[in-house]
């Protein structure tokens, strides 16, 4: 299901406001530069000696750690980080890159700590390109803060299209750091047309997540709500400006009204019907809320469904797929996701949150007849799940009635030991229910022969995911559903006699 990934997937980003003297000096290449080698380093000379005991994780790879942290653009394109090493004086750091062919990258450093503790002063964007050229067009905009937050720690970036977080590619124009007033111009701009949008990590955790109350905000010159594009030809464009706000949660019936009435106007069908409902972002918080719901329609008119996506209070509608599970419509009137949730925590939930060390809850609503004895039931299902202290995975469902709230029964679906030599594992693929595609993580306790499956509820196989030999330890697959209807499906990892399954359930 759509997440929220502005600009980037999974990146780390901009730190809090900064205040200390320590700076780059130079950075080889320089911003511009164009028709760089395939494997062209980067050399960053600080003022000072840096802390090279410090380690960031390098755009979400948790195999590659750097002394400084590095927001990349388009990091899946044949971009790969081959080596680093300081000089002797700690004060000139060199990146041994390997860049794709004919691609251009926006690069972003902004930390790095000197012996003292001071963090860079600003961070610095770099752009860069194996191809003869860049952009030519500059973009000029300036950012309010609706909710009086501050302006610095902010990014502004063109998206090729209406600014939605997802997990697609992204595939965008060019991004900048925002100055402390506000300003910025977006350089090497090609023509086009683009949607101008902004964020920033108020809460400091390195990503930019508007579900999670970051600021977020767009274009919106004729003040309808929807994000508006422009157009660059050429001439440079300059006197956009991009109010932000911080999204607070809402609960799941908060997008209701709006998501049936997009729907509606959308099929031209005014018989629809809502089937599901789940929260998009990675958690809920205490009041049943996040910043990102998605309401999934079927139409018997046009025999199709229709996803309405909201998120940092942004909608977006996706046609879906020609087939769907025997799911019961959901009715006008239903518990709302705070109910759900206070009713799971105050039967299980806070003992299992009390034991994990990090956490988080997912909700959706709908007829999940596959996991209750009535089949018509209408369900709440909440999923807890994270990390104890001493390394085990628990990951607990909680099923709620729809229309009463009353609490129907709760079970473990993964209680796995940590995944180190001597264990076998197969984690929850995520995210579970998926749209398109989602993530398989799994850990071998040795080298082996290895089959990774999925499954029909008849039990034929649809797909091979993998399968061959495989060393020992962590392994990840990406499952991509490609033209397979909506419904319940099952993942099998097969390792020498051992089999493990998983349950996933499609909807499109």
């Amino acid at each position: 299901m759509r997440r929220c990934t502005f600009l980037l997937v999974g990146l780390l980003l901009l730190s809090p406001p900064l205040k200390a003297q320590f700076a780059i000096t130079t950075i080889l290449p320089a911003d511009g530069t164009v028709s760089m080698s395939e494997d062209q380093d980067i050399t960053i000379t600080f003022n000072a000696a840096l802390d090279t005991t410090r380690r960031y994780i390098f755009n979400g790879h948790d195999e590659i750690r750097l002394p400084v942290r590095v927001l990349i653009a388009e990091p899946e394109m044949g971009l790969v980080v081959q080596g680093w090493q300081w000089n002797a004086a700690q004060h000139r750091l060199t990146l041994q890159m390997q860049w794709g062919q004919d691609r251009e990258y926006f690069l972003m450093l902004d930390r790095a700590m000197d012996l003292m503790g001071n963090e860079l002063a600003l961070p610095v964007d770099l752009h860069l390109s194996t191809g003869p050229d860049l952009g030519a067009r500059s973009v000029g905009c300036q950012l309010l803060r609706l909710d009086g937050g501050p302006l610095i720690g902010l990014v502004a970036a063109l998206f090729d299209q209406p600014p939605m977080w997802t997990d697609d590619a992204f595939l965008g124009s060019a991004a900048a750091v925002v100055m402390e007033d506000g300003q910025v111009t977006i350089p090497y701009v090609r023509p086009g047309v683009w949607y101008p949008v902004a964020a920033g990590d108020a809460d400091g955790d390195g990503h930019l997540d508007p579900q999670c109350g970051d600021p977020f905000g767009y274009l919106d010159q004729d003040g309808d709500g929807m994000p508006d594009s422009v157009v660059v030809e050429s001439e440079d464009l300059f006197g956009l400006v991009i109010p932000l706000t911080s999204v607070m949660g809402c609960t799941a019936r908060n997008h209701l009204e709006q998501a049936q009435s997009l729907a509606v106007a959308h099929l031209e069908d005014p018989g629809v019907q809502l089937k599901v409902i789940m929260n998009q972002s990675e958690s809920l918080n205490d009041l049943g809320q996040c910043g990102g719901w998605s309401y999934e329609f079927w139409s018997p008119l046009r025999g199709s469904w229709l996803h309405v996506h909201f998120t940092a209070d942004v909608p977006q509608v996706e046609s879906g797929g020609d087939s769907f599970p025997p799911m019961d419509t959901l009715p006008g009137m239903f518990v709302d996701s705070d109910i759900a949730l206070d009713v799971a925590l105050n039967n299980g939930g806070h003992d299992l949150e009390a034991q994990l060390t990090e956490f988080t809850r997912q909700a959706w609503v709908g007829n999940f007849f596959w996991m209750w004895a009535n089949p018509h039931a209408l369900l709440w299902a909440v999923t807890i799940r994270g990390w104890t202290e001493g390394g085990q995975w628990r990951q607990h469902l909680f099923l709620v009635d729809a229309q009463t709230g009353a609490f129907l029964g709760d079970y473990e679906t993964a209680l796995e030991p940590p995944s180190q030599p001597g264990s076998l594992a197969l984690e929850a693929p995520y995210p579970n229910p998926f749209n398109a595609s989602c993530v398989v993580r799994f850990t071998l306790d040795q080298a082996s022969d290895v089959s990774v499956d999925l499954f029909d509820l008849q039990g034929h196989c649809l797909m091979n995911l993998a399968s061959g030999p495989m060393a020992a330890g962590a392994h990840r697959l990406n499952l991509d559903a490609g033209k397979l209807p909506s419904g319940l499906y099952f993942l099998r990892l097969s390792s020498g006699r051992t089999q493990l399954t998983r349950r996933l359930l499609l909807l499109r």
